[in-house]
């Protein structure tokens, strides 16, 4: 999962440094904007996992109820 959170970060930032240099930026900052986005990308996925609710925990909330009426033994 982690290398899934760091190809996501270096494909956003190399799509970023690929935008930045058609716009007529320099190669430094296009290196500059690679490293950023891609760091603050993978920052923001690692947050966002570590927020998401625990799946342990997820049926604590419903409350059990019966399908069929109890049987006459």
């Amino acid at each position: 999962m982690f290398i899934g959170l760091i190809l996501v970060g270096s494909g956003l930032g190399g799509v970023s440094a690929v935008a930045a240099l058609m716009l007529g930026h320099s190669i430094w900052m296009a290196i500059l904007i690679y490293s950023i986005i891609g760091v603050l990308s993978v920052l923001a996925g690692a947050i966002a996992m570590a927020m998401r609710p625990d799946a342990a925990h997820e049926g604590d909330h419903c409350k059990p109820y019966q399908i069929a009426r109890p049987q006459r033994g």
